[in-house]
């Protein structure tokens, strides 16, 4: 099931306490996970093993300006 920003899931933080809450932002490799007024950070393979998944990250094209 691919996770996108606003759903709620309950996973371990990375400082090992589990949470539920909603999905504020998916990044690279983590995810920041809202809880009432406190956001955690999760990492994405921990919610990889509960069957979730991602869609691929999309940059803006980076530009060097001379």
């Amino acid at each position: 099931m691919k996770l996108t920003k606003g759903e709620t899931v309950t996973v371990q933080t990375l400082s090992g306490k589990e949470v539920t809450g909603e999905v504020f932002s998916i990044l690279d490799n983590t995810v920041i996970v809202l809880c009432g007024i406190d956001k955690y950070v999760v990492k994405k393979q921990q919610l990889k093993q509960q069957g979730y998944s991602f869609s691929k990250i999309k940059r803006p094209a980076f530009s060097v300006v001379h």
